[in-house]
């Protein structure tokens, strides 16, 4: 055999090992492994339904209005401030509350968060190897590529595709966004045990979550408006009930111009 050409199939053969032996080092960088809980994370968004909400305006003495701007029908009846955005109210020894998303809150959008260049995003870990691998991700790539538009499309994406599993023939890039969403999955998506999407004239979801060591179960209403989130968590059963829900969602009024 001509040496020259052995020489090239040897060049050949030491770049296939070289690339080989770089992409299982990335498989195993770029691998995020949330063990069981991964299910625990999906089981909730995939049991999932839908409410049509038509907006219902009520005289103005009959709403209740958070931060001048998000306005809702007054079903807070004998609840009594007791901290910045927090209602409660006793009923037969227990204590109900009514938590409203402060305008800190309201910015707090995952999509942004996933997207975000800001390196003084506050993660979970001890280790900035994450964090690094993190930023090196095109994480904007990520979302256009999948049709992911806003949270609600994040959270559906999230019930259908999570985990996101790399091999050896995943490109680089895409082994870095996969490890970016599986790894910003396992830190941001909480643990509830089912999730309504609103849609209609207002659009968000309400979250149910596991019942506590007390048995309470909390409901997160959140509505999406112009890049920023509304709503409130509450322990007040009647959110249980869906005629009670499409009652107080249907007031519902966002005041734009006192919105920040």
């Amino acid at each position: 055999m001509n040496k020259k050409i052995l020489k090239l199939i040897i060049f050949i053969l030491v770049l296939i090992v070289l690339y080989i032996g770089f992409k299982l080092v990335m498989l195993k960088i770029c691998t995020v492994n949330p063990g069981h809980e991964y299910k625990e994370i999906i089981n909730g968004l995939r049991n999932q339904s839908e409410i049509s909400i038509t907006t219902n305006k009520l005289l103005e003495e009959e709403y209740f209005i958070i931060n001048n701007s998000f306005k809702i029908k007054n079903f807070l009846v004998g609840y009594k401030k007791t901290d910045n955005n927090i209602y409660k109210k006793e009923i037969d020894g227990k204590e109900y509350a009514v938590h409203f998303l402060s305008d800190e809150e309201a910015s707090m959008i995952l999509t942004k968060g996933f997207s975000s260049e800001n390196k003084d995003i506050m993660f979970y870990t001890d280790s900035n190897t994450f964090i690094n691998l993190f930023y090196l991700a095109d994480r904007n790539d990520f979302l256009k590529r999948n049709n992911i538009k806003d949270d609600i499309d994040f959270y559906k994406f999230v019930a259908n595709n999570y985990v996101i599993k790399n091999n050896l023939f995943t490109s680089t890039k895409e082994m870095l966004q996969n490890y970016a969403f599986n790894y910003y999955c396992y830190i941001a998506i909480p643990k509830i045990s089912s999730v309504t999407y609103i849609n209609g004239d207002i659009k968000g979801w309400i979250f149910k979550t596991l019942p506590n060591d007390n048995n309470d179960v909390v409901y997160q209403v959140t509505i999406l408006k112009d890049d920023k989130q509304y709503g409130f968590l509450t322990n007040v059963p009647r959110f249980k009930d869906e005629s009670f829900i499409k009652e107080i969602l249907s007031s519902v009024v966002i005041d734009k111009e006192n919105t920040k």
